[in-house]
């Protein structure tokens, strides 16, 4: 008796019934290029069907099609991320979602004053980079010059270090800076297309300077960003084109973060391949959003960097654990996602009138199987480690009775791509029940054959009151009495998810490496509006409270494009108000913002991010006042020339009026003062000149008025 075995790697959900019994000549399926494909990177679902009517001889030539191609396997860790490293040979790397990277130095030179640094990341384009690490300590660049503003590195002519930016795409010129200082050894040839890179550029203040030491006496920095990786297509996008990159914008949806990492596979990367219309489906089930203890949250993401030298199976399986979706084959033969529910609908019923015989195994003996579930995941809060979640108190993740008895038993479920608490616990709970089910081997005649390409079935033998649904494990069959045999997990009782009992917080965030632990963190802000001047220049305005006297406060915010943020950006501080120039209105929008303060060159930790609207405040401004300076008289001519000062948050600008008429307006720069001058020949029969200068909001209100005049005499021979 021939008896044939198919292993489809744990997931029977990739065999699609497309080659018929009387199956085509080997020839034929092995031209499939979703055969070949998918057989390629590690995925048989393709080649199951084709083995189970030829037999496993002919896996052999299979076989044939990826000699040379193996990989090594393994995945790139966040502690391998977390390092400037240098070495002649480095494994292509790829970012999906976000991550945190110190990268390849690729060039590091100095003319003993000035030292360059070239540090590669990752293969790009990618979206943006979101968080500056300096040694370890978070500083803001200035998105326009590259200058790094935050304190100890600001100097009066910019700053002493600079980190300028190519996201990776293929049309990026040689950095010039490298050019000029070293003509032999960095030439207009040196553009490391596709690459995710960075020059930092640090400047010496001179070894006998204080200044030095603040700023090296760890050596040179490294340089640590959080980013935003690759953009990727995403069919449910108006404008994207499957086979046109420059369409496709940054998403960290699981379904299409996967997609992504399986078209690049060449064998894979034909749009044709993919049922796009069940893709868009799973995309949107993973968009949904869904409560977690951090609020609410889209259910499916993926965050991680991985190398083109893993082995690309590994790396699909761990991207697959990691966002509770599974690859499968429609009727087609074409490739699409589909998210493994908690209660999941059956695809297909059997009952007693089907079934040659069953044998019930029951659930792993006691003494064997998982009591205690631990979870790990990729923690934002850690810095993107992968940390594990403290379970205690949850009483899905251990069965007490049995730890009592039989001691210990740990099922460690390790998400290395998943970047949720709350979505690493879901998937685990239906990991770790699933490890503890019950299991039935089903017999059938040709029949069975129709659950090929299915992954849930339900089955209600005599003994049985109702159907129960059960996981399609790898299928067997005999050829010679065509009996087919099924696998089945009995799919656990999995309750709708309660937030307050099932889900564990996240780890706390790892404390911020300080330049000192004694001065305390501001509070956060509470407050932003929008100004705008009437010649149209628009400030974003922040004030602030903080204690004491410190020597510098640095005031930053960040806001948001459909739910991505920008980096964060530099403001200026005066008078209690943070403010910073638009390009474009953020007024309704949300922004977060934060302050932390510097004494003797040493700074606090960071005040707490503050989630804020940008509003307008249009109530009556505060009166300006003056600094120095009046009104005086030439001959027969009136003169104004005065300093002054207003403090009011809402101010947008501050005018000089004349005969009621505004004869001057200058926008309003916090923590100024604005200068004004005016020179009115009134003739030989003299008068009273008088102007007022008043502050005005955004829509005009105007504040009380600081009043200048200058009397002239009548010079004609009459009176005045």
């Amino acid at each position: 008796m021939k008896f044939v075995k198919i292993g489809l790697l744990g997931s029977a959900s990739l065999l699609a019934l497309t080659v018929p019994a009387h199956a085509d000549p080997i020839s034929t399926v092995l031209g499939s290029v979703i055969f070949q494909a998918l057989y390629t990177i590690g995925v048989p679902g393709a080649i199951a069907n084709f083995v189970a009517v030829n037999g496993l001889g002919l896996l052999a030539a299979a076989g044939t099609i990826i000699s040379g191609l193996s990989q090594r396997a393994g995945s790139v860790k966040p502690s391998d991320m977390k390092s400037t490293y240098s070495t002649e040979e480095s494994p292509v790397r790829e970012t999906i979602g976000r991550d945190r990277s110190a990268g390849l130095k690729f060039f590091g030179m100095t003319d003993g004053d000035t030292r360059w640094r070239v540090i590669g990341h990752a293969v790009g384009p990618v979206d943006a980079i979101e968080e500056y690490y300096l040694g370890n300590y978070e500083v803001v660049v200035d998105e326009d010059t590259g200058d790094v503003t935050s304190p100890p590195w600001p100097r009066e002519s910019g700053s002493w270090a600079k980190v300028e930016t190519k996201l990776g795409t293929t049309d990026a010129a040689a950095w010039p800076a490298l050019i000029a200082a070293f003509p032999d050894n960095w030439t207009s040839s040196h553009r490391l297309l596709g690459i995710f890179q960075n020059l930092v550029t640090f400047y010496n203040p001179g070894l006998e300077e204080k200044k030095y030491l603040s700023l090296y006496q760890g050596g040179t920095p490294s340089l640590e960003l959080v980013y935003r990786g690759s953009r990727v297509y995403q069919a449910d996008q108006s404008g994207h084109s499957a086979t046109d990159s420059s369409t496709w914008t940054w998403d960290d949806n699981s379904t299409w973060a996967i997609i992504h990492v399986m078209r690049r596979d060449s064998r894979l990367y034909d749009p044709a391949l993919y049922n796009w219309t069940k893709l868009i489906e799973t995309a949107a089930k993973c968009d949904a959003l869904v409560a977690t203890k951090d609020g609410n949250k889209k259910r499916s993401r993926l965050w991680g960097t991985w190398s083109y030298e893993d082995k690309r199976s590994d790396t699909l399986q761990k991207m697959l654990d990691s966002s509770g979706l599974e690859i499968r084959l429609d009727a087609d033969g074409l490739i699409y996602l589909d998210m493994i529910e908690d209660q999941p609908t059956a695809e297909i019923a059997f009952t007693d009138r089907d079934i040659i015989e069953d044998t019930w195994q029951g659930g792993p003996e006691a003494v064997e199987r998982p009591n205690i579930c631990r979870v790990k995941y990729r923690c934002q809060n850690r810095d993107f480690e992968i940390s594990e979640i403290n379970m205690d108190g949850i009483a899905w993740a251990i069965v007490e009775d049995e730890v009592a008895r039989y001691g210990e038993k740990y099922l460690d479920v390790e998400l290395e791509y998943c970047p949720d608490a709350g979505q690493a616990q879901r998937i685990a709970r239906r990991k770790f029940l699933m490890a503890r089910a019950d299991t039935v081997s089903v017999v059938t005649q040709m029949v069975g054959l129709a659950a090929w390409g299915k992954r849930f079935c339900s089955i209600q033998t005599e003994y049985d009151d109702e159907a129960q649904i059960a996981w399609i494990d790898p299928i067997a069959f005999e050829d010679s009495d065509g009996k087919v045999t099924l696998p089945l997990t009995i799919w656990p009782d999995l309750p709708a998810w309660n937030v307050e009992t099932d889900e564990a917080a996240a780890p706390e965030e790892t404390p911020t490496l300080n330049y000192v632990a004694d001065i305390a963190a501001p509070s956060a802000p509470t407050y932003a509006i929008q100004t705008t001047a009437p010649d149209g220049t628009r400030h974003l305005r922040i004030p602030y409270t903080v204690s004491g006297s410190p020597d510098t406060v640095e005031a930053n915010y960040r806001s948001y494009t459909d739910d991505v943020p920008t980096s964060w950006r530099s403001m200026t501080e005066a008078s209690g108000i943070a403010y910073a120039v638009l390009s474009s209105s953020l007024l309704g929008q949300q922004i977060d913002a934060r302050l932390r303060v510097f004494e003797d060159g040493e700074g606090s930790d960071f005040s707490d991010v503050a989630s804020l609207t940008v509003g307008v405040d249009n109530g009556t401004p505060n009166t300006p006042t003056l600094v120095s300076g009046g009104t005086s008289a030439d001959g027969q001519t009136a003169i104004l020339s005065v300093t002054v000062r207003v403090v009011d948050f809402r101010v947008a600008a501050v005018q000089l009026l004349r005969g009621g008429s505004v004869v001057q307006s200058y926008t309003y720069v916090p923590g100024g003062v604005i200068g004004f001058s005016e020179s009115i020949p009134l003739g030989p029969s003299g008068g009273n000149v008088v102007w007022v200068v008043r502050a005005i909001t955004t829509n005009g209100n105007a504040s009380g008025g600081l009043s200048f005049s200058q009397f002239i005499s009548d010079n004609s021979g009459g009176s005045s």
